[in-house]
């Protein structure tokens, strides 16, 4: 499967769903695809320290067992219970920790203050 573009990766599929290809194999290679991809991008990182999965794709068994074989080494199979929320989780502490130094005036160019119904609120902008 491709790696690099979605809607190739999804004209490969319907190709291979047309030439009567097992449904298991086609799973198969969007799983290896993806664990590619993460390993790849992991790699290119230097990221060394264990390898936590979160998100729906920590659901995956398939996609997670593809990444250990790219990766060579295990990620971390304990899933938290609101794995789905755990990228929301951490844009809102970033935010709050940003809300705090942009209410000390550091770190950002513009602070724009706007109102909602519960307080009043500001956004910050880094324009860098």
């Amino acid at each position: 499967m491709s790696t690099q573009c979605a809607v190739f990766c999804e004209s490969e599929i319907v190709s291979h769903v047309n030439d009567g290809m097992d449904v298991r194999s086609i799973v198969g290679g969007i799983n290896y695809s993806l664990g590619s991809g993460i390993a790849t991008m992991i790699n290119r990182l230097g990221i060394k320290p264990a390898i936590l999965v979160t998100g729906g794709v920590a659901k995956s068994r398939g996609v997670v067992i593809a990444l250990e074989k790219h990766l060579g080494r295990e990620v971390v199979k304990t899933v938290p219970a609101d794995h789905q929320l755990i990228a929301a989780i951490g844009a809102a502490l970033c935010a709050r920790e940003r809300r705090q130094s942009c209410r000390q005036g550091e770190g950002y160019d513009i602070c724009l203050l706007y109102h909602s119904d519960a307080a009043e609120e500001q956004l910050c902008v880094d324009s860098g």
